[in-house]
């Protein structure tokens, strides 16, 4: 036996000796195909192209799959923000139909004589109107003051709460007074009903301007002018009514809408609410007869002209 070291592939060549070997034992007319040693051709140059096609192909769908997660998370995080900021009346279904309207939001380092604990008082009016069937009877507990977070929320003092029944059909206002600390800023009133769900209001108020639509009765003997928006804080007492004729002269001098009687100037102030406050549903009515077609009305407060037109139709 030879003391030197067997070599599988040829030291000058690279040519595989056991390979050679084998077919010299099994004859001239051996392939190699049956050899389990025989080596694996590289892949193809067009086969490496088509896996990395389908790689990209792969990648691109990932990242089209992550952008429409984003898009979609990113719009229901903007629809929950808006649920909780948005005063949207409940649905039919629920057995309730409530409005919330905020007449007045004011400010005190006193009440009634009465020092905040905490740091100053809030003091919200609100109006409700229930267009349901059931009878609400909300106490203090279930109203809160929330800042914009959503985080910090405080209740109204129970002792200056006056608890009032809202009867289906009719409109009550709520004294809120809360006791806040001042880094406390809440930017809406939530009311939490007994069915669980939650009407919000923000405190913050919109453009001064006065929502209303005119009409004529069905006798035809007034316009009817109906409030459907209105700003916060307006009073019956503060807000004035001036009517021109058809060539600019007045008519009825700037007279508030608490002052209005029918018999004297055939024009009267039927609020839907307690009449301290001008709410959504108070009604004017005008005479036709002393204010015709091509008369020109105008409403306005101390600072702001509200809302002008003419009577027509």
């Amino acid at each position: 036996m030879s003391n030197l070291p067997e070599y599988r592939f040829c030291l000058r060549c690279g040519a595989d000796l056991a390979a050679v070997r084998l077919r010299s034992a099994l004859g001239s007319g051996y392939t190699g195909n049956d050899d389990p040693t025989a080596a694996v051709p590289p892949p193809s140059p067009g086969s490496q192209s088509a896996g990395r096609k389908r790689l990209i192909v792969l990648v691109v769908c990932l990242v089209s799959a992550a952008l429409v997660l984003v898009v979609i998370a990113a719009d229901l995080i903007l629809r929950q923000q808006a649920t909780m900021s948005q005063p949207n009346p409940l649905p039919p279904s629920s057995g309730y139909g409530v409005y919330l309207f905020v007449d007045e939001v004011t400010r005190h380092s006193t009440l009634a004589g009465r020092a905040p604990t905490n740091g100053y008082w809030l003091q919200v009016y609100i109006t409700a109107r229930n267009t349901g069937p059931t009878p609400l009877s909300p106490t203090y507990r279930d109203w809160e003051a929330r800042d914009a977070t959503g985080l910090f929320s405080a209740q109204p003092v129970q002792s200056l709460y006056g608890s009032e029944t809202l009867y289906p059909s009719q409109y009550t206002t709520y004294w809120l007074r809360f006791d806040l600390n001042a880094a406390f800023q809440p930017d809406r009133v939530v009311l939490a009903l007994s069915n669980g769900h939650e009407l919000g209001v923000p405190l913050v108020g919109g453009p001064r301007r006065l929502g209303i639509l005119v009409g004529r009765s069905g006798d035809g003997t007034n316009w009817t002018m109906t409030i459907t928006s209105r700003p916060a804080g307006l009073t019956a007492s503060g807000t004035m009514v001036t009517v021109l004729n058809a060539t600019g002269e007045t008519a009825l001098a700037a007279t508030a809408l608490s002052a209005l009687t029918y018999s004297t100037v055939r024009v009267v102030y039927v609020p839907a609410g307690n009449g301290t406050y001008v709410s959504v549903a108070d009604r004017l009515l005008f005479g036709t007869i002393a204010y015709p077609a091509g008369y020109s009305y105008r409403i306005s407060d101390s600072t702001t002209e509200l809302v002008n037109g003419t009577f027509s139709g």
